[in-house]
């Protein structure tokens, strides 16, 4: 928080406002608040993360987004942050040209150095710092791609659920943390400001109050969390001295309905759809959104602050208490009748334009002589002419009763539903002559001229509209004016121009291209290109979900389960395999290489004392069988759609993440996918070690399934339970870190298919039947127990010994087996 807190502090009175102006100006009351690591992690072991809630002494602190705004002040709504952040990336590598994310010290040392910055510039670096550091920390040194997508629409980047998106990551934090191997000893990935706040906030500390100021950030700064939390220790490392508040006297039951929200009401399409019905067309998307705008700003949330605390109100009389409940009924209900009022102003100047259309005076040439007159000098409307305009329209309609809503027709083009009337009486004048005494609904023009193209009559003159008005009213012009039919038809035509001169662009280029060669040939050369370094992928089905969805596990009969059924005997050896395993076995105290394959090397040592009968089996082993299978007939990755990891891959992702060796894992994923891209590949295997035991844990990407093949334990086993969930987060922490696609890992269950099983006095096998597992396991439909059982592994271990010494790659001392000189 070091770094953010240096940050706040070097923005200028200037920069401060562009924060305030983006929605996010209650995080520059942070001041340098120090989080005691000892007391956040204490802390996180009280906390249920499937409830959300932190359970001490018989009390239950809950973790809500509404929780998060108060500590915070962090827009909350229903908007959830994009889910690909690609595009955001995107934007944000040009914004600030830079072809890979570059770390966090980045952007922090531009609002330090006091560089100049652009609006978003200082946004951007601001909410990045903010995130990496304070709100979604992580040990990465760059900023995690999750968030990215807000990015898209940085305008509106407010608009979105950040007090949930910070909920959910602290929430996989505190899963990671809990269900680690060293507690103690891990990271808590996660805002420490909010979690310390909220707990400190339902500490009762007798006579030491803390104001109920909202968001709480602006309350608790400098050591205040350090002091109480040493108030509340019981030892070192042990707090929890004193009870806890019931919610009732905390800030934390204050209605958020009656608190300033700095964030834009929910407008959703059914209020969209009610602005085209009662317009009578199609809004443009951006007019929509100014109009629920520009309702928020007058809205009851936006102008009113209550520090409520709705608990109080039981303590009063009846009679108050339910004329005080009508009252914040009615205060409440503001937002909504806002709404109502924005479609019936709608509805009125829809209703206006089609009656003047209909109905309206005739123009008469001396308006229209006036109207060119004035039509170079908009200045001469004055504030007395328009008032008089507005009583003269007040007057029209104050008798009138207010219409009732009623259903726009069906009509397919925009314009039609502004320009119906106006055909016909375009139709209606066509052999009628206009002069100073003559009367007609439009104003005739050339008669090659007469149709527009696109339907629309033309305007008296040029770029010009008048409002007639029934009661007399010589002295008023209103200049250059459009209905909002008009207005809409203008901006429709607008992008469809835009829209239009793209295609056409585009369709020339292709017309180019066709007039050199075949549109394939065009199409070849653009896959070609060094943007799409990787052509043959894109075009198979590796990485996507089958057509009807994921395939189905299979799941042996009950028969295939039975104490009768034997090995399908299909590993049979012959006499020279035999011999060559012995010799492999009594080469054992040899240093030489056995297996040498491109740099992927075995000694006679490693080989030998992992394949005798009941050895356990050494990782160089296992190792050297999985890059064997990738130079099988099918098995490069871009063929078999399929990754083999090294075990010291998973060895690393086991590790916490401050000792992991990123190096190793940054080669793995990285040079991997100059193979295949591992986001284009099927299954990824990760043969696993674990307290001497081997398993394999399988990505099924194409199926969407963490698959765990497992000989000994079981789904329910305790081994399973921790192992797994390390795993798990170990290797989704570090896709997000190096590869940055987001591929939905979260949403991975894990499947513990049906295997062979080892004895329950054989612990010496596992490693056997995970190599087994890795080169037969080939989609859910494998019945792996039908192709082997415990009789056939001292078989398998003679045919992968003899498979990886005659391997047609291996460059290494297979002579020394062949010319053995047997005793």
């Amino acid at each position: 928080m070091s770094t953010f807190s240096s940050v706040v502090e070097s923005l200028t009175p200037e920069n401060r406002k562009v924060i305030e102006d983006f929605g996010f100006g209650s995080l520059l009351h942070f001041d340098r608040c120090f989080v005691p690591n000892k007391f956040v992690k204490w802390v996180a072991r009280h906390v249920n993360h499937r409830s959300a809630d932190i359970v001490f002494n018989g009390k239950v602190i809950s973790l809500t987004k509404e929780s998060v705004h108060l500590v915070l002040g962090l827009p909350l709504s229903d908007k959830c942050f994009p889910s690909d952040p690609s595009l955001g990336k995107s934007i944000l590598l040009s914004k600030f040209a830079k072809q890979k994310i570059p770390p966090v010290s980045f952007f922090s040392k531009k609002i330090i150095d006091h560089e100049v910055l652009s609006d978003e510039e200082v946004f951007m670096c601001f909410i990045l710092v903010a995130l990496h550091s304070f709100l979604c920390s992580n040990s990465s040194v760059t900023p995690s791609h999750k968030y990215f997508g807000i990015f898209e629409d940085i305008g509106n980047a407010k608009d979105l659920d950040w007090c949930g998106f910070v909920l959910d990551w602290l929430l996989d934090g505190i899963k990671s943390f809990n269900k680690g191997k060293h507690s103690d000893g891990g990271t808590l990935p996660v805002c420490l400001y909010y979690w310390a706040v909220l707990y400190l906030d339902h500490v009762d500390f007798g006579a030491r109050h803390f104001p109920m100021s909202i968001p709480h950030i602006s309350v608790w700064k400098g050591s205040m969390i350090t002091d109480n939390a040493e108030f509340d220790s019981k030892s070192p490392g042990c707090y929890g001295y004193h009870p806890l508040l019931d919610i009732s006297r905390t800030c934390f039951s204050k209605d958020l309905r009656f608190i300033a929200n700095p964030t834009p009401l929910s407008f959703g399409d059914d209020f969209k759809r009610k602005l085209d019905a009662v317009s009578g067309c199609t809004l443009p998307e951006n007019l929509k959104i100014d109009i629920c705008n520009l309702i928020q700003n007058y809205c009851f949330n936006s102008g009113v602050s209550i520090n409520l605390d709705v608990h109080s109100v039981n303590a009063l009389p009846d009679s108050l208490k339910s004329c005080f409940c009508k009252l914040m009924t009615h205060a409440y209900s503001i937002d909504t009748r806002s709404q109502q009022l924005v479609l019936y102003l709608m509805k009125l100047i829809a209703d206006s334009v089609a009656t003047d259309d209909d109905n309206n005076d005739e123009y008469s040439s001396q308006d229209v002589n006036a109207a060119s007159q004035h039509q170079n000098s908009p200045n001469d409307v004055t504030v007395k002419d328009a008032d008089r305009v507005y009583r003269s329209l007040s007057q029209k309609y104050e008798s009138t009763p207010p219409p009732q809503p009623r259903q726009s027709p069906q009509m397919k083009p925009l314009v039609e539903s502004s320009n119906s009337d106006r055909s016909k009486c375009l139709k209606k004048s066509d052999n009628s002559e206009v002069d100073g005494d003559s009367s007609s609904d439009v104003i005739m023009i050339d008669i090659e001229n007469r149709y527009a193209p696109d339907s629309i009559s033309p305007s008296p003159v040029p770029g010009m509209r008048r409002f007639s008005i029934r009661q007399p009213c010589p002295d008023v012009e209103i200049i250059d004016e459009r209905s909002l039919s008009d207005t809409v038809i203008h901006m429709t035509r607008r992008s469809d121009e835009i829209y239009n001169s793209i295609l056409l662009k585009s369709g020339n280029n292709a017309n180019t291209s066709a007039g050199s060669g075949s549109s394939t040939d065009h199409l070849n050369h653009q896959l070609s290109m060094p943007s799409q370094p990787y052509r043959i992928s894109d075009s198979t089905t590796g990485g996507k979900l089958p057509i009807h969805g994921p395939r189905r596990f299979a799941k042996p009969a009950s028969i295939f389960n039975a104490d009768f059924v034997t090995s399908s005997n299909k590993f049979v050896v012959t006499k020279s395999e035999v011999e060559n395993y012995n010799i492999i076995c009594k080469l054992a105290s040899s240093y030489e290489d056995a297996v040498n394959m491109f740099r992927v090397r075995c000694t006679f040592w490693s080989l030998g004392d992992s394949l005798k009968p009941g050895d356990l089996v050494k990782s160089f082993v296992v190792s050297a069988f999985c890059f064997s299978l990738f130079h099988k007939p099918n098995g490069h990755p871009d063929i078999s759609k399929r990754h083999y990891f090294f075990s010291n891959i998973a060895d690393n992702l086991l590790k916490d993440y401050n000792e992991a060796d990123q190096q190793i894992l940054y080669r793995a994923f990285t040079k991997s996918s100059k193979a295949r891209p591992l986001h284009h590949s099927n299954m990824l295997f990760f043969p696993t070690r674990f307290q001497g035991h081997w398993f394999v844990i399988i990505v099924n990407i194409k199926d969407r399934k963490y698959v765990i093949l497992d000989s000994f334990y079981k789904q329910n086993d305790e081994f399973q339970e921790i192992v797994r969930d390390r795993l798990r987060s170990s290797f989704e922490h570090h896709w997000d870190k190096y590869m940055q696609v987001n591929m939905g890992f979260g949403e991975y269950e894990f499947v513990y298919p049906v295997v062979p099983e080892q004895p329950l006095d054989n612990n010496t096998d596992s490693g056997i039947y995970t190599m087994m597992f890795i080169e037969h396991w080939t989609s859910p439909r494998s019945a792996l127990r039908c192709l082997f059982t415990q009789k056939d592994i001292p078989n398998i271990r003679i045919k992968i010994a003899n498979d990886l010494v005659f391997q047609p790659k291996n460059s290494g001392m297979k002579h020394r087996v062949t010319h053995y000189k047997k005793c």
